[in-house]
């Protein structure tokens, strides 16, 4: 049988990892937000680099 300690230890564990994965969301939707903004601007080639 499993004992407190290590159930503890385990959702101590599996709070960290998830909130490590929520961070990594946040990023995730941060580079979405920049990657449509500049979809909707146009193509690279209509951008003033060409």
């Amino acid at each position: 049988m499993v004992s407190l300690e290590e159930l503890e230890a385990q959702v101590a564990r599996l709070a960290k990892q998830n909130d490590d994965l929520e961070e990594r969301v946040r990023e995730l939707e941060l580079q979405i937000g920049i990657l449509t903004e500049r979809s909707l601007r146009g193509s690279c080639s209509s951008c003033h680099m060409g």
